[in-house]
């Protein structure tokens, strides 16, 4: 008997939307009593983020082993957006006069990602939560062929490797600056070994635990990390991650039980279309939201509403925004490839 997470590649859409709307919750920190204790560990979101993004890789490489092909689809769904609103903030940062690459070798390692791997940009948090990102995830991508190989019980062998790994790093401060991509690595690699599992179980046609029994285990292992991290690490810290061993461990677990559970919602039909709206221009909103989440702010303290209410209309104003960016870049993609094809036809 085993168990079931075969929801994550069925739901991988409104699941992506859920951990984003619940990183936003994190970033906005909520004064709500009901929100609050929930938005303090929404940076398990991008563990859950990096998770689906496992899932979806490994469904993507199984379905069609075109290395070459893979690299061009997600090369055209990431650096497209990326590039255009980094080139917006740096022309509004320019303007404002605030900290942004000025020499040529700064342009390049900005626009390219490398310049994260290099101790970050300007070392401030505000400018991470834009920088370190997509650079992590294009370097996951650049590996996900190569760990799609892997057999299962290798994923099992590295997992438990990195966790030491982590544990290590996390004890003795080590490459703190690098720290928001290294702890992402097990839960990147987790995803691919689920979908490893299910592949495996719908060839060999084996049993699975029964859906009810699944909320519970996983709703205990959610209970289990949200303890560890209560209980090890400083959940008031908003300005850091906790820097505590047992953090990335605990984020694997709030994972794998927070998506079990959201999964029960997208059941519903008109939960799953909400849900779906925000997973499909999940990367739009993300950057969107840390690029100018000043909107939130003065949203806040200049609307005479209550917190929760400005929290919720400033994220359906980044929704907007999110599909009108997410229009334009495909408008924009599309002309340049017909032009491109009229010109070498």
């Amino acid at each position: 008997m085993k168990l079931d997470y075969s929801y994550l590649v069925q739901g991988r859409t409104a699941l992506m939307g859920f951990c984003i709307i619940w990183i936003y919750l994190f970033h906005i920190t909520t004064k709500s009593v009901f929100l609050d204790s929930f938005s303090q560990i929404g940076w398990c979101g991008v563990d859950c983020f990096f998770l689906l993004s496992g899932i979806g890789l490994s469904h993507s490489l199984e379905r069609d082993k075109n290395v070459v092909g893979f690299y061009k689809r997600r090369a055209f769904r990431i650096l497209p957006t990326w590039w255009f609103l980094i080139f917006g903030f740096h022309i509004i940062n320019l303007i404002a006069n605030r900290p942004c690459p000025g020499t040529f070798l700064q342009v390049l390692l900005y626009y390219s990602g490398i310049g994260w791997f290099f101790n970050g940009f300007f070392q401030t948090e505000r400018i991470a939560w834009s920088e370190w990102y997509v650079p992590t995830l294009l370097l996951f991508y650049i590996a996900s062929p190569l760990i799609h190989r892997m057999s299962i019980r290798s994923l099992i062998k590295t997992i438990i490797i990195l966790f030491i790994i982590n544990i290590v790093l996390s004890l003795f401060h080590l490459c703190d600056s690098l720290r928001l991509s290294y702890f992402r690595v097990p839960s990147f690699l987790l995803g691919f070994l689920i979908f490893k599992v299910i592949l495996k179980y719908k060839v060999n046609n084996s049993k699975c635990i029964s859906f009810n029994i699944a909320i519970l285990i996983n709703f205990f292992l959610f209970v289990c990390g949200y303890l560890c991290l209560f209980l090890f690490s400083d959940l008031s810290a908003t300005t850091k991650h906790p820097a505590t061993f047992i953090e990335s461990i605990g984020a694997v677990f709030i994972s794998l039980g927070v998506l079990q559970l959201v999964s029960c919602l997208s059941k519903v039909k008109k939960i799953n279309i909400l849900l779906s709206a925000f997973g499909k221009v999940s990367l739009e909103l993300y950057l969107l939201h840390v690029f100018f989440i000043s909107i939130a702010w003065r949203l806040r303290t200049e609307l005479p509403i209550p917190d929760t209410a400005s929290i919720l209309i400033a994220l359906f104003i980044y929704l907007i925004m999110s599909i009108i960016v997410s229009k334009f870049v495909k408008h924009i993609v599309n002309f340049c490839k017909n032009k491109c094809c009229t010109i070498l036809n």
